[in-house]
Protein backbone atom coordinates (compact mmCIF):
# COMPACT_ATOMS: atom_id res chain seq x y z
CA UNK A 1 0.00 0.00 0.00
CA UNK A 2 3.02 2.51 0.62
CA UNK A 3 4.35 1.60 -2.69
CA UNK A 4 1.15 2.40 -4.22
CA UNK A 5 0.73 5.96 -2.25
CA UNK A 6 4.49 7.27 -3.73
CA UNK A 7 3.46 5.54 -7.21
CA UNK A 8 0.63 7.69 -7.22
CA UNK A 9 2.20 10.97 -5.51
CA UNK A 10 4.91 10.72 -8.51
CA UNK A 11 2.29 10.18 -11.45
CA UNK A 12 0.55 13.18 -9.53
CA UNK A 13 3.74 15.19 -9.54
CA UNK A 14 4.67 14.19 -12.85
CA UNK A 15 1.55 15.13 -14.64
CA UNK A 16 1.92 18.99 -12.58
CA UNK A 17 5.57 19.35 -14.33
CA UNK A 18 4.72 17.84 -17.67
CA UNK A 19 1.86 20.84 -18.05
CA UNK A 20 4.04 23.53 -16.67
CA UNK A 21 6.75 22.43 -19.13
CA UNK A 22 3.91 22.71 -22.50
CA UNK A 23 3.14 26.54 -21.00
CA UNK A 24 5.08 29.15 -23.16
CA UNK A 25 5.28 32.66 -22.57
CA UNK A 26 2.63 34.25 -23.62
CA UNK A 27 3.18 36.94 -26.97
CA UNK A 28 2.61 40.67 -26.58
CA UNK A 29 0.37 42.34 -29.11
CA UNK A 30 0.69 45.68 -29.15
CA UNK A 31 1.10 49.01 -31.27
CA UNK A 32 3.79 51.24 -29.93
CA UNK A 33 6.42 49.73 -27.88
CA UNK A 34 8.37 52.21 -25.52
CA UNK A 35 11.51 51.57 -23.73
CA UNK A 36 12.55 54.27 -20.79
CA UNK A 37 15.56 54.60 -19.43
CA UNK A 38 17.09 51.48 -17.84
CA UNK A 39 18.52 53.96 -15.29
CA UNK A 40 17.52 57.34 -14.72
CA UNK A 41 19.52 59.92 -12.40
CA UNK A 42 18.38 59.52 -8.84
CA UNK A 43 18.70 62.00 -6.14
CA UNK A 44 19.85 60.71 -2.69
CA UNK A 45 16.27 60.81 -0.41
CA UNK A 46 17.99 60.31 2.73
CA UNK A 47 20.96 62.04 4.42
CA UNK A 48 21.57 64.31 8.33
CA UNK A 49 23.78 67.08 8.86
CA UNK A 50 26.22 67.24 12.18
CA UNK A 51 27.38 70.18 13.68
CA UNK A 52 31.01 70.13 14.36
CA UNK A 53 31.14 73.16 17.06
CA UNK A 54 29.00 75.43 18.88
CA UNK A 55 25.37 75.21 17.87
CA UNK A 56 23.16 78.78 16.99
CA UNK A 57 20.17 79.82 15.81
CA UNK A 58 20.26 79.55 11.89
CA UNK A 59 19.04 77.30 9.80
CA UNK A 60 20.53 75.69 7.34
CA UNK A 61 19.12 73.67 4.43
CA UNK A 62 21.51 71.25 2.27
CA UNK A 63 20.49 69.60 -0.90
CA UNK A 64 22.13 66.98 -3.00
CA UNK A 65 22.34 66.87 -6.92
CA UNK A 66 23.79 63.24 -8.00
CA UNK A 67 25.26 63.62 -11.47
CA UNK A 68 25.04 60.23 -13.54
CA UNK A 69 26.82 59.96 -17.08
CA UNK A 70 23.31 60.89 -18.83
CA UNK A 71 23.03 63.97 -17.00
CA UNK A 72 21.97 65.15 -13.37
CA UNK A 73 19.30 64.55 -10.73
CA UNK A 74 16.82 67.07 -9.72
CA UNK A 75 17.64 68.41 -6.02
CA UNK A 76 17.36 65.87 -3.08
CA UNK A 77 16.56 67.07 0.51
CA UNK A 78 16.10 68.97 2.37
CA UNK A 79 18.56 67.73 5.05
CA UNK A 80 18.02 70.14 7.96
CA UNK A 81 21.00 71.66 10.67
CA UNK A 82 17.67 73.71 12.62
CA UNK A 83 20.52 74.86 15.51
CA UNK A 84 23.42 76.11 13.27
CA UNK A 85 25.93 78.68 13.80
CA UNK A 86 25.79 82.12 12.97
CA UNK A 87 28.66 81.66 10.93
CA UNK A 88 29.98 78.37 9.23
CA UNK A 89 33.89 78.48 10.13
CA UNK A 90 36.47 75.71 10.33
CA UNK A 91 35.77 75.90 14.16
CA UNK A 92 32.03 75.91 13.62
CA UNK A 93 31.74 73.54 10.93
CA UNK A 94 28.89 71.83 9.66
CA UNK A 95 28.99 68.00 8.11
CA UNK A 96 26.47 66.50 5.74
CA UNK A 97 25.82 62.76 4.85
CA UNK A 98 23.83 61.54 2.51
CA UNK A 99 22.67 57.89 0.69
CA UNK A 100 24.76 56.67 -1.97
CA UNK A 101 22.83 56.66 -5.50
CA UNK A 102 25.75 55.07 -7.55
CA UNK A 103 26.27 58.40 -9.17
CA UNK A 104 29.72 59.69 -11.16
CA UNK A 105 29.77 62.54 -8.45
CA UNK A 106 27.42 64.79 -6.63
CA UNK A 107 26.68 68.66 -5.96
CA UNK A 108 26.15 69.57 -2.57
CA UNK A 109 23.88 73.10 -2.27
CA UNK A 110 22.93 75.25 0.68
CA UNK A 111 19.68 77.32 1.05
CA UNK A 112 18.67 79.40 4.64
CA UNK A 113 14.94 78.11 3.69
CA UNK A 114 12.87 75.33 3.25
CA UNK A 115 12.15 75.50 -0.56
CA UNK A 116 14.20 73.84 -3.04
CA UNK A 117 16.34 76.11 -5.31
CA UNK A 118 15.69 76.50 -8.98
CA UNK A 119 17.26 77.95 -11.57
CA UNK A 120 20.43 79.95 -11.53
CA UNK A 121 21.13 80.52 -8.43
CA UNK A 122 24.20 81.42 -5.43
CA UNK A 123 23.71 77.83 -3.30
CA UNK A 124 26.37 75.81 -4.38
CA UNK A 125 28.57 74.76 -0.97
CA UNK A 126 31.14 72.54 -3.68
CA UNK A 127 30.21 70.66 -6.97
CA UNK A 128 31.82 67.20 -8.08
CA UNK A 129 32.03 65.61 -4.50
CA UNK A 130 33.34 61.82 -4.83
CA UNK A 131 31.96 61.01 -1.54
CA UNK A 132 29.01 60.74 0.43
CA UNK A 133 29.22 63.35 2.47
CA UNK A 134 31.41 66.81 2.68
CA UNK A 135 32.07 69.07 5.58
CA UNK A 136 31.10 72.88 4.94
CA UNK A 137 33.66 75.29 6.64
CA UNK A 138 32.73 78.29 4.79
CA UNK A 139 29.04 79.91 4.44
CA UNK A 140 30.40 81.44 0.88
CA UNK A 141 28.52 80.35 -1.84
CA UNK A 142 29.11 79.49 -5.75
CA UNK A 143 26.88 80.48 -8.64
CA UNK A 144 24.87 77.22 -9.75
CA UNK A 145 22.29 76.33 -12.18
CA UNK A 146 19.98 73.54 -10.98
CA UNK A 147 19.60 70.64 -13.91
CA UNK A 148 16.02 70.07 -14.86
CA UNK A 149 16.73 66.65 -16.68
CA UNK A 150 13.88 64.86 -18.35
CA UNK A 151 13.79 60.90 -18.53
CA UNK A 152 10.72 61.23 -20.76
CA UNK A 153 13.00 62.92 -23.51
CA UNK A 154 15.02 60.04 -23.66
CA UNK A 155 12.25 56.99 -24.51
CA UNK A 156 12.93 55.07 -27.96
CA UNK A 157 9.73 54.01 -29.20
CA UNK A 158 9.38 50.91 -31.46
CA UNK A 159 6.38 50.68 -34.19
CA UNK A 160 5.43 48.96 -36.72
CA UNK A 161 4.14 51.94 -39.34
CA UNK A 162 2.19 52.25 -42.63
CA UNK A 163 3.84 54.22 -45.15
CA UNK A 164 2.49 53.20 -48.22
CA UNK A 165 0.14 51.01 -50.41
CA UNK A 166 1.15 47.58 -49.14
CA UNK A 167 4.51 49.02 -47.45
CA UNK A 168 5.02 49.13 -43.95
CA UNK A 169 8.18 49.57 -41.65
CA UNK A 170 9.89 48.87 -38.40
CA UNK A 171 10.54 52.37 -37.06
CA UNK A 172 12.55 53.32 -33.78
CA UNK A 173 12.41 56.85 -32.68
CA UNK A 174 14.65 58.48 -29.92
CA UNK A 175 12.87 61.81 -28.22
CA UNK A 176 9.93 61.55 -31.09
CA UNK A 177 12.72 62.38 -33.59
CA UNK A 178 12.98 58.99 -36.20
CA UNK A 179 16.44 57.19 -35.80
CA UNK A 180 15.74 54.34 -38.49
CA UNK A 181 13.40 52.28 -40.11
CA UNK A 182 13.37 48.40 -42.04
CA UNK A 183 10.95 48.67 -44.71
CA UNK A 184 9.27 45.73 -44.88
CA UNK A 185 9.76 45.38 -49.00
CA UNK A 186 13.77 45.54 -47.60
CA UNK A 187 14.52 48.44 -48.99
CA UNK A 188 17.91 50.16 -47.59
CA UNK A 189 17.36 51.52 -43.95
CA UNK A 190 17.98 54.81 -43.52
CA UNK A 191 19.10 57.08 -40.63
CA UNK A 192 17.17 60.43 -40.09
CA UNK A 193 19.49 62.90 -38.34
CA UNK A 194 18.27 66.58 -37.35
CA UNK A 195 20.94 68.86 -36.50
CA UNK A 196 19.72 72.33 -34.94
CA UNK A 197 21.45 75.13 -36.63
CA UNK A 198 21.62 78.77 -37.34
CA UNK A 199 21.75 80.11 -40.87
CA UNK A 200 23.28 76.41 -41.89
CA UNK A 201 26.15 76.56 -39.07
CA UNK A 202 26.91 74.09 -37.06
CA UNK A 203 28.40 74.11 -33.62
CA UNK A 204 31.05 72.11 -32.25
CA UNK A 205 28.69 69.12 -30.38
CA UNK A 206 26.52 69.63 -33.71
CA UNK A 207 29.56 68.61 -35.99
CA UNK A 208 30.76 65.90 -34.02
CA UNK A 209 27.08 64.15 -33.81
CA UNK A 210 26.67 64.33 -37.29
CA UNK A 211 30.21 62.66 -37.88
CA UNK A 212 29.62 60.06 -35.38
CA UNK A 213 25.97 58.93 -37.25
CA UNK A 214 27.65 59.29 -40.82
CA UNK A 215 30.14 56.57 -39.44
CA UNK A 216 27.91 54.80 -37.79
CA UNK A 217 25.46 54.28 -40.85
CA UNK A 218 28.68 53.85 -43.13
CA UNK A 219 29.72 50.53 -41.01
CA UNK A 220 26.27 49.14 -40.96
CA UNK A 221 26.04 50.06 -45.17
CA UNK A 222 22.91 52.17 -44.70
CA UNK A 223 22.40 55.86 -45.92
CA UNK A 224 21.96 59.13 -44.14
CA UNK A 225 18.83 61.19 -44.50
CA UNK A 226 19.13 65.17 -43.77
CA UNK A 227 15.84 66.54 -44.40
CA UNK A 228 15.90 69.99 -45.13
CA UNK A 229 12.23 70.87 -44.40
CA UNK A 230 12.13 71.07 -40.69
CA UNK A 231 12.67 74.53 -38.50
CA UNK A 232 16.56 75.14 -38.83
CA UNK A 233 17.68 71.83 -39.92
CA UNK A 234 20.58 71.67 -42.07
CA UNK A 235 20.77 73.48 -45.36
CA UNK A 236 22.23 73.08 -48.94
CA UNK A 237 24.72 75.53 -48.21
CA UNK A 238 25.55 73.52 -44.35
CA UNK A 239 29.42 72.75 -44.77
CA UNK A 240 29.02 68.97 -43.46
CA UNK A 241 31.50 66.83 -41.74
CA UNK A 242 34.19 64.91 -45.32
CA UNK A 243 32.87 61.65 -43.71
CA UNK A 244 29.35 62.04 -44.91
CA UNK A 245 28.32 61.64 -48.18
CA UNK A 246 24.96 62.68 -48.10
CA UNK A 247 21.20 63.30 -49.32
CA UNK A 248 19.58 66.87 -48.35
CA UNK A 249 15.68 65.81 -49.25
Amino acid sequence: MKRFSLLLAFLICAGGFGRLAAQTTPSITTNRLILPLSTSPVAPSSGSVQLQGNPGPTAYYFWVVANFTIGSSSPGGPFVMLTGPNQISAGDALKVFWQSTNAANYDLLMTTTPAAPQGACNCAVATGITGTNYTVTSGSLLSYTVPSFDPASYQLQLANEPTAAGVAELTARWAGQKMFSVDSTGAITYTTFNAQNTNGVLNAAQFSSLSAACSAAAAAGQGVVIPSGATESITANTTLPSNCATEIQ
